[in-house]
């Protein structure tokens, strides 16, 4: 026994796209397309009085924007399937979308293919973005704990200054990384001096540990021994 296509509820303020795609989820036998709507209010009404299985939604749309529309049928049908079509993949877009209960996420770039894909990964209950929507979430969650290891003063350090510090991390004197550096023994002091006040540190030994921490130098044998 067949069972009953999919209902689908198309919600976008173009009707180029909503005719698009309707002409391609026309060509699945287990999909049917029961109505569409052009923005966040008539998407609304148009959940509410045909309750399909799910809803693929624009974000900018006039009147109520994607995530409170989403925001709103999540609501008033806590068991709603959407997946949120749109060109926009910046965090404020992304975030507000998925707080507000959507289930998937997809850029309008992926071919046809995916968002089949896509429609049938939440249909089953299941989340899902783009590959470049995830891509973008793991750099953007990698860049945040790197930042959030580095101490605020390491941002403040100059240039010359973080030079400085992984020679002196090395074990490297003052005058030694005045000739590397090609800078007078009392300019390598005062960056020195600079270093322990940026940092709030006291003697050569907290700040080769500071270097380390902050990957300026490769912790070794011979740093180690001079923590």
């Amino acid at each position: 026994m067949t069972s009953a296509p999919y209902s689908i509820l198309i919600a976008d303020d173009h009707e180029i796209v909503r005719d698009g795609l309707k002409s391609m989820l026309a060509m699945f036998d287990e999909f049917n397309v029961v109505g569409e709507a052009k923005d966040g209010l008539e998407t609304i009404q148009a959940f509410d009085s045909l309750c399909p299985d799910i809803l693929l939604l624009d974000l900018s749309m006039p009147g109520l924007n994607g995530a409170l529309t989403t925001k709103k049928i999540m609501t008033d049908h806590p068991d709603a399937k959407i997946l949120i079509l749109t060109a926009h993949y910046a965090d404020e877009y992304l975030y507000s979308t998925l707080e507000a209960g959507a289930m998937g996420y997809i850029l309008k770039e992926q071919p046809s293919d995916e968002l089949i894909h896509a429609i049938k990964t939440v249909l089953k209950g299941e989340p899902y973005l783009s590959p470049k929507i995830s891509s973008h979430i793991i750099s953007s969650f990698v860049a945040a704990k790197r930042e959030q290891q580095y101490s605020p003063s390491f941002a403040t350090l100059t240039v010359r200054e973080r030079e400085v510090l992984s020679l002196v991390a090395l074990g490297k004197t003052s005058k030694s990384i005045a000739e590397q550096l090609h800078l007078s023994v009392k300019t390598v002091e005062k960056h020195r001096s600079n270093l322990l006040k940026k940092t709030g540190l006291h003697n050569a030994s907290a700040l080769t540990e500071y270097a380390i921490k902050h990957g300026l130098v490769i912790k070794t044998q011979k740093n180690i021994m001079e923590l």
